[in-house]
């Protein structure tokens, strides 16, 4: 991956928290558990990689880095944002459920912002 690829996925991430909160917090629900398998097994690493090109390329093209997406890329990412989203509201009722009906006590980090700006790269 190169730097402009790199700072353009790490740009993407602020937008979601930003823009699209439980899409995000989804998205952390099931990769956690990929990212250890990731580091136990190389042919894990090596097979995410590859599935992973697709959605990049067009990640990067999102996020004007390139001039071209990727088609397969782009049905990913659409699919992906409904997946992770109902991931994420999910756990986010199931955060009010624990605050308000059992009194547990805790920040909701689902539905936080960050409201610093995206980082430029450097040409």
């Amino acid at each position: 991956m190169t730097d402009e690829i790199y700072l353009a996925d790490e740009n993407f991430g602020l937008y979601l928290r930003k823009e699209h909160p439980k899409v995000l917090a989804g998205y952390h629900v099931w990769v956690r558990p990929v990212v250890k398998l990731m580091q136990r097994y190389q042919t894990v690493t090596m097979l995410v990689r590859k599935i992973a090109e697709p959605w990049t390329q067009q990640m990067a093209y999102r996020m004007g880095v390139i001039s071209h997406g990727s088609f397969i890329g782009m049905l990913m990412m659409k699919v992906g944002f409904v997946f992770c989203g109902i991931i994420g509201v999910v756990v986010y009722f199931w955060w009010m459920f624990l605050v308000l009906l059992l009194g547990v006590k805790s920040v909701n980090i689902i539905t936080k912002r960050n409201a610093s700006g995206l980082r430029k790269v450097a040409k």
